[in-house]
């Protein structure tokens, strides 16, 4: 995952995974996902991001991502983001969604 999203998004779009904040909901995580995405596009006064939680241990043979740190906030507010859902038995989606 992390290497698709950095040879698309290169290495300077703060990156989150919202699935620590939410717990493993399998068919739901899209459709929370999403909500979550549609809060910071519109109800998101402070222009922050989903922080991204992990153990702090990063794989070598990965890129390095740039991850969302807790009260992250943006210079600006956000106008686009993307919901990647990367699935089991490959069964991988995106949804971009743009404030207008």
């Amino acid at each position: 995952e992390s290497l698709a999203v950095s040879q698309v998004l290169g290495n300077q779009v703060p990156a989150s995974s919202t699935k620590p904040l939410t717990g493993h909901t399998l068919g739901a995580s899209g459709a929370i996902e999403a909500a979550l995405c549609w809060i910071v596009l519109s109800g998101n006064p402070q222009q922050q991001l989903p922080p991204h939680w992990w153990d702090g241990v990063a794989d070598p043979a990965l890129p390095a991502l740039p991850l969302v740190a807790p009260a992250t906030r943006l210079a600006q507010a956000p106008r686009r983001v993307l919901s990647n859902s990367f699935a089991f038995g490959g069964s991988n989606a995106v949804l971009a969604l743009e404030r207008r």
